[in-house]
């Protein structure tokens, strides 16, 4: 996380735990009675850690906002199990289909074409990082800047004049003017312009992977700019 400015190292308490046992805040509503914890069919003693509360505030920095990071719902939900326990939900988790490929021409099983696939639990959640800067044209930055400033104003620049003041040969010339026109006319010259047109992916359903004739591999994406993480952090 040091490369958007988080380095948890430092955050992230280490805290181990027995296979029998789950480490969980004080106030947590995954409690059936004063220290138990059931968890699928598997059942745990529980034990409070204050260091919970703790890594709580830290994860949510990192995490999109949403109704689980909302008035401490990640805290009262947040449990620490041990590494063979997590082992064990993973496997549980996985769902593990056996799958033959059919001949397309002869509309029969294709002889050693058995595989397995895994299926990603429902309601996982991905996450990735998206950094955005000024694009680069190979111009020199005096001209950027005079294009930048002309798009911020909503000026439309002297096509004939900017290509006076490129370098190179003729052909390099036409190439590079012919990137800043359609960087222009399409809304991707800077930054700012880059970051405003993702946002139609914002709560689009997408279909990833080979599956689309069984319906799976859909995805909702949320996008959370940057302004959402300020004002977390504020």
């Amino acid at each position: 996380m040091r490369a958007v400015d988080e380095n948890l190292a430092n955050q992230i308490p280490d805290l181990s735990v027995d296979d029998e046992k789950i480490l969980i805040s004080q106030n947590s509503v995954l409690k059936i009675n004063t220290n138990i914890i059931a968890l699928e069919e598997f059942v745990f003693e529980a034990e409070v850690k204050n260091e919970i509360k703790n890594l709580a505030k830290t994860l949510e920095k990192c995490i999109p906002q949403n109704d689980l990071t909302k008035n401490e719902n990640l805290e009262n939900h947040l449990a620490i199990v041990s590494d063979n326990v997590f082992k064990d939900f993973v496997n549980y988790a996985v769902e593990i289909r056996t799958r033959i490929r059919i001949d397309q021409v002869k509309g029969t099983v294709k002889e050693g074409a058995l595989f397995s696939e895994e299926l990603v639990p429902s309601e996982s959640v991905f996450y990735s990082l998206v950094f955005i800067t000024d694009p680069y044209f190979g111009i020199e930055m005096d001209l950027y800047n005079e294009l930048k400033s002309m798009k911020e104003k909503n000026e439309k620049p002297d096509w004939g004049a900017v290509i006076n003041r490129l370098k190179g040969n003729e052909g390099t010339k036409k190439k590079i003017l012919e990137r800043l026109q359609n960087a222009w006319e399409n809304g991707y010259f800077v930054g700012e312009e880059i970051k405003n047109s993702l946002n139609f992916l914002n709560n689009f359903l997408l279909q990833l992977g080979g599956d689309e004739t069984i319906g799976k591999g859909y995805v909702r994406v949320n996008i959370y700019p940057e302004e959402v993480s300020n004002e977390k952090d504020n």
